[in-house]
């Protein structure tokens, strides 16, 4: 503790403040919540409280300062102060918080205080209990630490201007959070161009001749209708930004931006004086010269994927639709062998032939429908078998078909295949009727016309 000041005394740590006080909060009360991974390691703001069922928790009021009492979350600093409920109101939230509380005479920052004390914090470590990964501080041991006592009114005295501070940071943490907030509903609609008329029509309102804005908009643009319009596209915006110091704030908000596209430049400005003359240095923070080039290059690689998983998207969407339509209407025909199977993402499915391994194969295709025998066994020479007896009835095969097919033996794979293909655009939707009942026919006559090999099964 060091050199005690004269008249000062040296007592316990619940001389000065009590763990857990009791709280009352039903169960089932919907409340404030507060998880652990919203509580600040450094400061006292709590990033977001969300209103729940009470269910098992801590519970608090305005005032009390939460400690987490679990590993690593206690070695990270993870604190927070009260101050966000309404008047009378208690919240809750994890079981791992020990909850702080001064004593009647002392300011309620005095909890907060302690708990970022260093001191404080290396006990509440060395306190901890329980199996490796899993300790926690005990509330007991600390109230019994041997702790100073402080007069009340120097506490007090300190608390006129510690308090004000804290009141202050609440201050400027909820306008950060305004604009946040602001940040996220007005720049979609600005890149959107939707705030663009807006501030036409109130412009025009305030005119001598009030005009639709809308109207005056088009005509500007020489469009037919502003849903046509392309407004702010990405990698046509620029954004420079000039200033001494930045907040995290908008040096979040740059990076924000920049992944949607956005090109945006931070340069720090300082001042020198040399005599009467005045220097300006001037440097670039965002991105830094070095990284340029490699931003540029991961946004370009970014975009690319995005726009390769949303063509992903599209097709299995489409394949899916497809299988669906196709099944339905073989369930009404002939066509028997896809009875059991039902539609998914695939680009193919799977019927059975008689013989193991041996499936007939329907592919769908963007530019291309195709029907196929694949003889696929883990044995070489029973697909090569198969496939020199199906090739000596050839022509009539071919014949009962009605096309001509084309015929890999693939000696240098396992399997061989005997298929038919035929362009398409599989993709367009007023296809798919003709392409089913192709499918359907082809699949009745290929199954019935072969005399398959005897012995095989």
């Amino acid at each position: 503790m060091g050199g005690i000041p004269e008249g000062w005394q040296v007592g316990h740590l619940r001389d000065l403040l009590h763990c857990n006080p009791r709280r009352s909060l039903k169960k089932g009360t919907i409340a404030p919540y507060l998880d652990m991974k919203n509580v600040p390691t450094s400061g006292h703001i709590a990033d977001e409280v969300v209103d729940r069922e009470m269910g098992s928790g801590t519970k608090f009021v305005n005032g009390d300062t939460l400690l987490a009492r679990i590993t690593p979350c206690l070695e990270n600093g993870k604190t927070a102060y009260i101050d966000f409920l309404d008047e009378g109101h208690v919240g809750w939230g994890s079981t791992e918080y020990i909850v702080i509380r001064p004593q009647n005479e002392y300011p309620e920052s005095l909890g907060y205080l302690i708990a970022r004390n260093s001191e404080f914090r290396q006990h509440a470590i060395q306190s901890m209990t329980g199996t490796s990964g899993r300790q926690r501080a005990n509330a007991k041991a600390l109230e019994e630490l041997p702790w100073l006592i402080y007069p009340t009114g120097v506490v007090c005295a300190f608390d006129r201007l510690g308090g004000g501070y804290l009141k202050l940071a609440k201050s400027y943490g909820n306008k950060s959070k305004n604009l946040s907030q602001l940040r996220d509903t007005l720049l979609p609609k600005l890149l959107s161009g939707e705030l663009f008329v807006s501030a036409a029509e109130t412009y025009l309102a305030k005119a001598e001749e009030p005009a639709n804005a809308e109207k005056v908009l088009l005509e500007f643009l020489q469009a037919d209708d502003l849903q046509s319009v392309q407004l702010n596209t990405l990698k046509s915006q620029r954004l420079i930004l000039v200033a001494a110091h930045y907040r995290k704030e908008v040096t979040n908000t740059v990076l924000w931006l920049s992944q949607f596209g956005v090109i945006c430049q931070c340069f720090k400005v300082t001042p020198y004086q040399a005599g009467a003359e005045l220097f300006l240095n001037l440097e670039q923070i965002i991105p830094t010269p070095e990284a340029a080039d490699f931003m540029i290059g991961m946004m370009a690689k970014e975009a690319e994927e995005k726009s390769a998983s949303h063509e992903q998207k599209n097709r299995h969407t489409l394949r899916l639709a497809f299988w669906e339509q196709a099944l339905e209407a073989f369930s009404h025909s002939n066509c028997t062998l896809y009875s059991n199977i039902s539609p998914g993402k695939d680009h193919w499915l799977s019927g059975g032939s008689g013989l193991s391994s041996m499936p007939f194969n329907l592919i769908f295709g963007k530019n291309e429908l195709r029907i196929e025998f694949s003889m696929q066994r883990s044995e070489p020479e029973a697909n090569q078998f198969v496939f020199e007896r199906l090739q000596a009835q050839k022509e009539k095969i071919e014949a009962d078909f009605g096309a001509s097919l084309t015929w890999l033996p693939l000696p240098s794979r396992k399997a061989c295949r005997i298929l038919f293909a035929r362009p398409v655009d599989g993709y367009d939707k007023a296809n798919w009727p003709e392409m089913i009942q192709s499918a359907g026919g082809a699949y009745d006559t290929a199954g019935a016309s072969p005399e398959w090999p005897a012995g095989e099964d």
